[in-house]
């Protein structure tokens, strides 16, 4: 059974304060941020261990924090008083930073690996509008921009599913297609190439095309 951490703990207590001082339920917020009400949970509770591997808890904590409101950075980490004191154990302080490090290296490593983009071309329809519909099969990253309009950059759980229309063009960046099942137009696409690699993928209808 998932048991609180200190630095969890501190973090959570900070975000559930802060959630219920703007008069929000946890219901909003993971409306809102696409975040799964169990991890929501569990993170405003420190059970750190019951989110899914990786940094996710700090990426879900930078989401929360966002949407909730943190212009002074309050949510981010306890503060430090004049005196030298902490609002927090030197352990919960050095905990956070250790999971802030860990956070910043997973976000370089992702930003230092090679995107591959593509175009797909898919057949028109017989209405203009186009359905893409994301499975997602294990924790990962993704970006999707529907006829230029950013609809989704962050983090997204094992089991989500994502539903997007658009009138001509969809994009979709992921950190590997074996994370996700892609479906367009009720079809399930299947691009060529590497399944283990960052792809860009760019659908767009065009009579006579093929996925």
């Amino acid at each position: 059974m998932a048991t609180p951490t200190d630095a969890g703990l501190a973090r959570g207590t900070a975000l559930r304060q802060r959630r219920l001082a703007l008069g929000k339920s946890l219901e909003e917020v993971a409306a809102a941020t696409r975040i799964p009400l169990a991890h929501l949970a569990a993170l405003e509770e420190g059970r750190l261990d019951a989110l899914p591997d990786g940094p996710y808890s700090d990426m879900y904590h930078r989401e929360v924090s966002s949407y909730l409101g943190d212009p002074d950075g309050a949510l981010s980490s306890p503060r430090i008083r004049a005196d030298g004191g902490s609002g927090a154990p030197l352990g919960v302080v050095r905990g956070l930073a250790v999971i802030s490090i860990l956070g910043l290296v997973a976000v370089l490593a992702l930003a230092a690996w090679p995107v591959v983009s593509e175009r797909i071309e898919v057949p028109s329809a017989e209405t203009t509008e186009q359905e893409l519909v994301i499975v997602v099969r294990e924790p990962t990253q993704l970006h999707v921009v529907v006829d230029g309009v950013p609809r989704l950059d962050g983090a997204v759980s094992r089991g989500e599913e994502l539903r997007y229309v658009g009138s001509h063009r969809i994009e979709v960046e992921v950190v590997a297609l074996e994370h996700v099942r892609l479906i367009w137009n009720r079809q399930r696409v299947v691009p060529q190439g590497l399944q283990d690699a960052p792809r860009r993928l760019v659908f767009e209808q065009d009579v006579g095309g093929a996925p």
